[in-house]
């Protein structure tokens, strides 16, 4: 078993050398990414992988529908949550918490809410995925947890535009830490209800299979974890 073990490391080796000269990742990488981490946070991120290893180019789909590998003709997606098909090899980036927050102009005018219970009074904006809408929000504190339905008259399938209307003073929204990070800093946000955590989520890689783990995915993989296990995305 030894033996085999080996033989099939050493393989796994000579396949991701074929993808390398003289030490520079090459090739394409053809990734799928969420609409809000590709238009914001990814792109400079790209733009230092391409400049480490100028023979490497990408092709970037940002959608936030789950990626069909084939129909898209994707190598790799980067997704909250863990793949649904055991099949699929993931490779965990980050562990995320989730924000509730506002813009300062709707509090000024609605209020800020103390407790989950108060959400239900509030205007708050809402993600839809695949005909599933996430309008159960989650806390929990010393004493309690609180599973808050909570209403709205704005929906998106982009996570990207459910940013733009808080942003805007639209409403209420509960987002990943990472997507807001920016707007939080430059007080274009507020984060509400600090005395209650709600469910992290975690950040994955997704390839459809192993022989999609080239040496680009690999460098990649370790830019994102080297970015997000920096305690700045940590709130």
């Amino acid at each position: 078993m030894f033996h085999c073990r080996q033989a099939l490391n050493s393989l796994e080796q000579g396949r991701l050398s074929a993808h390398q000269t003289q030490g520079n990742v090459t090739g394409k990488l053809r990734l799928s990414v969420s609409s809000d981490l590709g238009r914001n946070t990814l792109l400079p991120w790209i733009d230092e992988l391409l400049e480490e290893h100028p023979l490497l180019s990408i092709d970037l789909t940002v959608g936030d529908s789950v990626s069909d590998f084939f129909l898209e003709q994707v190598d790799i997606a980067l997704r909250y949550g863990k793949p649904e098909d055991s099949s699929m090899v993931s490779f965990k980036i980050a562990t995320v918490k989730r924000i509730t927050c506002a813009a300062p102009d709707y509090i000024l005018e609605h209020g800020e809410p103390i407790t989950p219970e108060q959400l239900t009074t509030h205007k708050c904006l809402l993600y839809r995925r695949a005909g599933r809408f996430f309008d159960q929000w989650h806390y929990s504190n010393l004493t309690n947890t609180y599973k808050i339905k909570v209403e709205s008259n704005r929906v998106s399938n982009d996570t990207d535009i459910v940013k733009r209307w808080a942003v805007a003073g639209k409403g209420i929204a509960y987002r990943s830490y990472i997507d807001i990070y920016s707007e939080l800093k430059n007080g274009q946000l507020v984060q509400l209800l600090p005395n209650y955590e709600s469910p992290t989520v975690e950040l994955h890689l997704i390839c459809p299979s192993r022989e999609q783990i080239t040496p680009a995915v690999i460098a990649l993989r370790e830019l994102l974890r080297s970015k997000l296990s920096a305690n700045v995305f940590a709130p």
